[in-house]
Formats: C-alpha cells, structure tokens, sequence
C-alpha cells in the first residue's frame, strides 16, 4: 500500500537525470535495469528506512502498533543543498545522497561505479 511508491522514487529521479542531461546510458537495458533494482533494494534496506517499511506493514493492516514517526526516501536520499558529489575531485552534479553512509553522489559514483553497502 505505501512501500513500493517509496521504492519507485529512486528509479524515477536517476530516469529523470539520463534524460534531462542527455547522458549515454541506456536505461532499458536488462543488465543496468537489474543494477538499478539492485541499488534500489540495498538503499530501502538501510536501518534509517526500518520504520518507514513498518509503516507498510501497518497501512495494509497486518500489525496493529504504529511505528511513530519516519522519513520518506524522498526526505532521506534527495532532500539536500549539496550541489555537487562527495567523492574527491568529482565535479559532477549531485543526484543522491546514500542513505547507508550519507555520501551525496553524482550518477557516475552511485550508478555507474555501483555503490553498494
């Protein structure tokens, strides 16, 4: 009921970016469509996102207690004023903040360079 529109922000935001500056990755491809899914699931498994799935469980009604207040993945990995990646000597425009480490990464140090935790 709520977790997989959370799960669908990161993919959204990193389609949004290979479009609006044109970069030569090919979304649709099986093996960076399987990368991003993989980085997706390694992001939502981070202990900052415990409650938020607790949530989940709760709006569909399989538990009975709230888990209180949480942060969104739109609220953890995109809301920050860093414009530009953590990574020494990148320049590169930001486009998330891990939500293991809280590095903000450009695309080619989150996606193509496959952080993972």
């Amino acid at each position: 009921m709520f977790f997989y529109r959370q799960w669908k922000v990161i993919p959204r935001r990193l389609y949004d970016r290979i479009l609006l500056d044109n970069m030569d990755i090919d979304a649709t491809e099986r093996n960076n469509i399987l990368k991003l899914q993989s980085l997706v699931h390694n992001q939502i498994s981070s202990p900052t996102f415990t409650s938020m799935i607790k949530y989940a469980w709760f709006k569909a009604g399989y538990v009975d207690t709230h888990p209180g207040p949480f942060k969104t993945v739109t609220e953890i990995c995109f809301d920050f004023d860093d414009l530009e990646c953590h990574i020494r000597n990148c320049t590169l425009c930001s486009l998330i903040r891990c939500s293991h480490c809280g590095y903000v990464l450009c695309i080619e140090h989150f996606f193509n360079n496959y952080h993972f935790h």
